[in-house]
């Protein structure tokens, strides 16, 4: 394996989910000698930077440090949104007129990686040759392979009811996005991504024919090649596609420092940790009332202790803090989880693969997004149990959590996928990808079935 000399540039999404598996395998392919560049608005630059690589600003005047998250009260709220929508069609008419033109010719990279949600990226480089690839962060969407939408908590079966179950998801899926779609277009609160993706692709020498419109509003351009940043392994047995890899994991270790007051610890007792990820703010009572319920849930046993990651809730949660439970704003979830017994998760897929690699089973209780289906891989393969924020009680929670640490088949499983995902971490197969991609320009590479 080597990638000694290639130059990869990084298209990104500013979020941190998103960015931490993208700099975990920028630094896997930094450490066997690529040079790696990333690129994105300037949300994203303070993360990157922190991690040592370099930052190319881009639409930086349409969307300035702070720019893209918030959520102001009340009547100004409106008017914000629609300035939001109008500032990303501009960016996307500024990339079809070719604003990137200048910083693909001026970096020159051997290849050129987009994350999903900015995948129009890719087709700049198309046009000036350069090979291109998406990049998914989570699992793909599966409208293409038979697979129950991300949202849904569905498992696949070989019966009539799986089948009933999968065409009615379906079916729910596209009419809530086309009510999205057409009813937010009405009053300005909606970008035509389709259109936009099919403009850019005509300015650069992408068949139009070959966008296609009636799948994902993430899966426009099914002959790009994607990278899925997670083993195969993790997922549910998919039908093959060409032009689609999964490699990894790629897990970020972040930065070095740690005031985590590890001298609050108990040994002696069985640690659960509970962290719902970077983006608190969107779960609102829904969240807060989680956590409080699994607080109260350890409450009820001397022999446990718990370390909340609170986020945003810190503020409502410091005041649970006790011998018996520790509650920071923030953690080293990766140094804790090879302490703790159970983690407690929303589900989102970096927490699945930072459990996994620490070997970690799992109490996962999906809050939104994408989460409900990555619950169901958890569920299905066996490495956790799986809940519902309908039913968030503390007994309930207690239940769930002694099921986890009673039945060590979870424990098991999840040390059985660890290995494999230890295997597949130490075969550098996914740097070899690279290479392939960078030599075979944007020709479909095939598809490692799970």
């Amino acid at each position: 394996m080597m990638t000694s000399g290639l130059r990869l540039l990084i298209f990104v999404w500013p979020e941190l989910g998103h960015l931490r598996p993208m700099l975990a395998l920028a630094a896997s392919a930094r450490q066997m000698g690529s040079h790696v560049v990333f690129a994105g608005i300037p949300d994203s630059e303070h993360t990157i930077r922190e991690a040592g690589f370099p930052f190319e600003p881009i639409l930086g005047d349409l969307f300035p440090k702070g720019g893209v998250w918030g959520d102001p009260p009340g009547a100004a709220r409106l008017a914000w949104y629609r300035s939001r929508v109008q500032r990303a069609e501009t960016g996307l008419k500024r990339v079809a007129d070719g604003a990137l033109k200048p910083l693909l010719r001026r970096i020159r990279p051997g290849l050129c990686l987009a994350d999903q949600f900015v995948f129009f990226l890719m087709l700049p480089a198309y046009g000036e040759r350069i090979p291109a690839a998406v990049v998914h962060t989570s699992f793909p969407a599966g409208h293409r392979d038979g697979l129950p939408p991300a949202r849904t908590p569905l498992v696949p079966s070989d019966t009539f009811w799986f089948r009933w179950q999968l065409r009615w998801a379906q079916t729910t899926s596209w009419l809530r996005y086309a009510r999205d779609h057409y009813g937010l277009s009405i009053v300005g609160l909606d970008v035509s991504l389709a259109d936009w993706t099919r403009r850019i692709a005509a300015a650069n020498g992408y068949s139009v024919a070959r966008v296609r419109a009636d799948n994902h509003p993430l899966d426009l351009l099914p002959t790009i090649p994607q990278i899925v940043l997670t083993p195969p392994e993790l997922d549910f047995p998919r039908r093959g596609l060409a032009g689609r890899y999964y490699i990894g994991p790629f897990v970020w270790q972040g930065p070095k420092v740690d005031n985590f007051p590890w001298g609050s610890l108990d040994s002696r007792k069985r640690l659960i940790y509970c962290a719902f990820g970077s983006q608190t703010q969107l779960y609102g009572r829904t969240g807060l009332g989680l956590f409080e319920a699994v607080a109260t849930a350890v409450r009820r046993d001397a022999q446990l202790q718990l370390v909340i990651a609170a986020g945003r809730y810190y503020p409502q949660l410091h005041p649970l803090t006790s011998p018996q439970i520790v509650v920071v704003e923030t953690a080293p979830q990766q140094k804790i989880l090879e302490r703790a017994d159970v983690f407690v998760t929303h589900g989102g897929l970096g927490s699945i693969r930072e459990s996994v690699m620490a070997g970690v089973p799992m109490l996962v209780i999906p809050l939104a997004n994408d989460q409900p289906g990555n619950a169901a891989r958890v569920g299905y393969h066996g490495l956790g149990v799986v809940g519902s924020t309908r039913d968030v009680s503390a007994s309930t929670t207690y239940g769930r959590l002694r099921t986890v640490l009673d039945d060590d088949k979870y424990r098991r499983a999840v040390r059985q996928m660890q290995l494999v995902f230890q295997h597949r971490r130490d075969s550098g197969a996914g740097l070899d990808l690279l290479l392939e991609l960078a030599a075979g320009g944007n020709a479909p590479v095939a598809f490692h079935a799970p």
